[in-house]
Parts: structure tokens; sequence; C-alpha cells
């Protein structure tokens, strides 16, 4: 039998538990990764997709076995592309434990339910209701996403006092999601602008599911509008194959023909496999320690000041005019879907700060960019 082989995890949701013991030091820390590695083998034949790290047992943190737990794990992520995720703790561990797995693969769950929701091997019927309730309202609205984008329908309560209110609706939730932290389960890429640069931002393992989130066609629209410097940002991004390096170079390809320019940031050899990392070194990228060192790269502001953009609109067109109850018609239906089965089509103007206010209302918005033919 191979060593650590003897204990043999929970598993359920495609998910492999392992309980932490009462204490936490190096040798603990050793002893659950020598158990963790003896099983992988099994693990893997058993098509299991996660691995949580149960801290139900745990009555104090040590820092620098949580550190090399958290080291080992994130070796582990890249080695297995496994999801992996701290559960069960107490209340009092969440802020400690967010503090230690930020910029890691490891995210945090309140309970194996919720973790089996988030990497998508929960077996809830989709379209069933989740309330969610994070303080960071960033991360909130993040979460919330992931899980419409997993085709539940997701409630996110605004405050302490909101969320018991719900709580206490008897039958209202199928799950509840609190005090978690998905990390990099969110979206691989978003998309920000400014100074004139639209900046990509990546996170997580990138691979060749990289295609379903980042979309070349809005990138060659916006070649077309006359933008002609972009920044792929990879600071938080834990590994990178060759699959995802050969998708960001057809970015480029595109880019040639208007002689417009993609500037990487964060590109660090460690966290690229080593066929990535030759492709992404050979390629055309402009390559910069931070992005500040961008901005005054002259250039870099030679080029922004030869922008050039299509500015000149000949007016909304018949054809876009037909289509636009098209498009409200598939509004409605898409509430439809979420249970919302009453509408109302006029349309409110709300002071930022007061968006509670308007809870629980849904609104849609639709506008249009470019010119119009």
């Amino acid at each position: 039998m191979l060593p650590g082989t003897e204990y043999k995890p929970d598993i359920q949701h495609s998910i492999a538990v392992y309980h932490y013991p009462a204490s936490m030091d190096v040798g603990g820390v050793n002893e659950l990764l020598a158990r963790i590695n003896g099983h992988m083998t099994i693990l893997r034949g058993l098509h299991v997709e996660g691995i949580m790290i149960s801290f139900k047992e745990m009555h104090k943190l040590d820092q620098s076995s949580l550190v090399a737990l958290i080291e080992s794990l994130s070796i582990l992520h890249t080695k297995y592309e496994l999801h992996i995720g701290f559960g069960d703790y107490p209340k009092a561990f969440f802020p400690v434990l967010l503090k230690f797995i930020k910029a890691t693969p490891i995210s945090l769950f309140k309970t194996i339910e919720v973790m089996a929701l988030a990497i998508g091997t929960s077996r809830l019927p989709t379209y069933s209701s989740i309330l969610v309730y994070i303080e960071d309202t960033d991360e909130a609205k993040s979460i919330v996403s992931h899980l419409i984008s997993k085709q539940y329908f997701v409630v996110m309560a605004h405050s302490k006092e909101d969320m018991l209110k719900r709580i206490h609706q008897k039958n209202s939730f199928d799950r509840i999601v609190v005090e978690s932290h998905f990390g990099n389960l969110q979206e691989e890429v978003t998309v920000d602008f400014e100074k004139g640069i639209f900046t990509y931002s990546f996170q997580g393992s990138l691979d060749n599911d990289l295609s379903k989130s980042i979309n070349i066609k809005e990138f060659k629209a916006r070649l077309d509008f006359g933008y002609r410097v972009f920044i792929f940002d990879l600071n938080n991004i834990f590994h990178m194959d060759m699959h995802a390096a050969y998708i960001l170079t057809d970015f480029l390809t595109a880019a040639k023909p208007y002689h417009a320019v993609i500037c990487l940031v964060g590109l660090d050899k460690n966290k690229l496999n080593s066929n990535a990392y030759t492709i992404m070194d050979r390629s055309n990228f402009w390559s910069y320690k931070e992005k500040d060192d961008i901005y005054s790269d002259e250039e870099i502001i030679l080029k922004l000041q030869k922008q050039h953009f299509h500015l000149q609109s000949q007016g909304i067109s018949k054809r876009i005019i037909e289509l636009i109850p098209k498009f409200i018609k598939a509004t409605k239906q898409t509430l439809d879907r979420l249970g919302v089965k009453e509408f109302a089509s006029q349309s409110k103007q709300c002071v930022v700060g007061k968006k509670p206010d308007l809870q629980p209302y849904i609104s849609t918005h639709m506008n249009f960019a470019g010119d119009y033919v």
C-alpha cells in the first residue's frame, strides 16, 4: 500500500472531501498531501472534478502551515486541473482564509453543496432558487453572474437584515450561498476601457476553453472602429497551456493588418508550461512589467494619438427598428424563464447609491455602439 492511502476521502457530487485534523502543523500538512497524492490515480479514474479540504474539526489556524498547504494545493490544481476548495470553516476563519487564498487557485465554499453549485457537479435541477449574500458587493455580483450562467434562478440579498428576512421565508430557496469566495471559477476574461485602451484581464487556468470566454469578433469590431492599442493583463492567471497561447496569438493575427499592437503585462515563465511560454515569447506581443509602463511608452502614446474613429453615423436603419420588437420579445422570454411573470415597460431613473431601493425589481437595458447604416 502506498504511504498515505489508508484514509479514504468522502466523495460527494464528484468532489473528494478530506477532513483536516483538529490541529494544524507542518507534519499534518505533509500527511494530508501524501494522502491526496496517493489517491490521485483512483480519484481520476472516478472522474472526481474537485477536492475540498474540510476544516470542520479545526479549532485554530497556523499561518506557516496554512501557507504551505495552499502552495502545495496550488501545484496540485495546475498538475491535475482539479478545482480546489476549503470548506466547512467556522465563520471566524473566513476572513483569515480569504486573506491567504487571494491570487491563488483556491476557492472558499461554506459547504460542499455550494462547491458543487460552483463547479457544476450539483444534482440540483436547473432554475432552482439560490439566495446569495456576500458582504463584498463586487464579489457578490460575480458569484450571482456565475450561478446564473449555470442556469439557476438567483436572488441577491443586499444586507444582513435582507438575508435574514429572506431565509425565514419557508421553502423560498433551494440553496443559500454565504461566506464563500469562488476565486478563479468566475469569468476568465473581463474587459475594461481606460485612457483610450481596452484592457483584457485574464484569471484562473487558461486552456482550450478560453475560446468560450474571449470574443475575437468583438476585438475585430474594435479594430474596425479605429482602436490600435490593446492590453492583455496576465497578472492573475495561475497557469496557461499551449492551446490558450495559440488562442491569444490569433488576436495578433487579427491586429496585424491594422498595424495595431497588443501589450502583455505579467508574462511569468513560472505560470506557463514550456510550450505556451515558447509561443508567447516568440510572438509579436509588446511585453511590459507594469501597466503604467505602457501609458508612458512614447511609441504607444504616438499610436494613441493616431487612432482614428469612425464617428460619422448615418442614423438608425429601418432594419434595426424592425429588429427591436424581437429583442424585447427575447428579453421577456428570458425573464419568464427566470420566473418573472409581470413586466413593466416604463423606465425609472435612480441615484446609483440608492440602487438597493429598487429591489426586488429586475431592469434590462439595450444600447447600440458604432456606426448605424
